[in-house]
């Protein structure tokens, strides 16, 4: 797991501050200014886009105050496709993509708009305010409204503890904020669960979860990759995070799709547990990325092929129920909030880019 962040649960950030035309220390493309950003896998998606956020902020105060729309839009895309390679499959960030094409397009159709600085600054600053507010379960974001952006991991552990029971051994599938909250909230509600967690080389996001519950003070245990069909079967119920997810297809860690057929075989709960701000605007959902091999054996001789998957796609109607931020939902309710269509024009702004999405899409009903 690549992450030069310190984990953390919540991070706030109270308004912006422009900066000066040509800001110092911000100077060449937007691929540049996010750097090391692009290869940060280990970051939760709604932390790291803050500092995304951030950094393309000051890039854009950094431009001239004629800065044209066609320029603009050049530019811009010189940043965002390769962010949308590396981080697309993240919900978080496929609207914040969207959303930057929208304000850039919503900017250009209006004559009193006369730079894109403006707007764009504007919709990058949204991103940096987490006032713990919530977005009504079908409320869409629309370029530069008011709603908020990035919903507060915490949300979701009421709702998660309401079906908990004291003494559960749960089995729990990656690490993220929402499992961190609603671990922590199991052992202040005393309900003194039992984490059972994977791990599998090379991401160690099962040890970092099981560090994170031992310092709450929750009793957990470390199982590999290798035994846990059998682990599997003491668990009162399974808990996945994701950051991904599709009306149709959800990205969670490998592994997941292995303890599908037990879960229903022994009536397992398999639970999602994640804010609606993971939902991909793709609609269906996103494929799940490719692997770098040379993480799981840098020096390995020629002629051997590493299946370096790190996450896997799974159907989304495979989990009894999802806790979000709004409750629990199951998958035949068609209650399922934030799981509507792309909006446009963020997805019409470019020919190229919606047949990158096509594509995706196209990928994403084959697996």
């Amino acid at each position: 797991m690549t992450s030069r962040v310190t984990y953390t649960i919540h991070r706030d950030r109270a308004g912006t501050q422009a900066l000066p035309e040509g800001a110092i220390g911000v100077s060449g493309p937007l691929s540049a200014q996010l750097g090391e950003l692009l290869t940060d896998t280990g970051t939760p998606a709604a932390e790291l886009i803050c500092e995304v956020s951030e950094r393309a902020q000051q890039w854009v105060f950094s431009q001239q105050i004629d800065w044209g729309f066609e320029e603009a839009e050049v530019a811009l895309e010189e940043g965002l496709r390769p962010l949308e390679e590396a981080h697309g499959w993240r919900g978080v960030f496929a609207t914040w993509i969207d959303q930057l094409r929208g304000a850039l397009a919503w900017a250009a159709a209006r004559p009193e708009q006369r730079s894109p600085r403006t707007p764009l600054a504007e919709e990058m600053g949204l991103w940096l305010e987490a006032d713990g507010s919530l977005r009504n379960s079908r409320e869409h974001l629309t370029p530069l409204c008011n709603s908020p952006r990035v919903i507060p991991p915490r949300a979701v552990a009421p709702h998660a503890l309401r079906e908990l029971q004291p003494g559960e051994t749960i089995l729990v599938f990656g690490c993220s904020p929402e499992l961190v909250e609603c671990v922590r909230a199991a052992f202040r509600a005393g309900l003194a669960p039992e984490l059972l967690i994977a791990e599998g080389r090379p991401s160690l996001s099962g040890r970092e979860m099981a560090r994170v519950a031992s310092t709450a003070g929750v009793r957990a245990r470390l199982t590999l990759d290798a035994g846990l069909s059998e682990a599997a079967r003491a668990a009162d119920r399974v808990w996945v995070a994701t950051e991904s997810i599709g009306s149709e297809r959800t990205i969670t860690q490998l592994g997941v799709s292995g303890v599908i057929e037990l879960c229903l075989e022994q009536e397992i709960p398999l639970e999602l547990l994640a804010t609606t701000d993971a939902c991909h605007p793709s609609g269906a959902g996103a494929a799940a990325p490719a692997g770098d091999p040379t993480r799981v054996w840098i020096d390995r001789p020629a002629g051997v092929e590493v299946d370096a998957h790190f996450f896997e796609s799974v159907p989304t109607r495979a989990f009894t129920r999802w806790y979000c931020e709004h409750g629990a939902r199951t998958p035949a309710s068609h209650e399922w909030p934030g799981l509507g269509p792309r909006p446009e024009p963020c997805a019409a702004g470019r020919r190229d880019h919606s047949e990158v999405t096509e594509q995706k899409g196209s990928e994403a009903d084959r697996a």
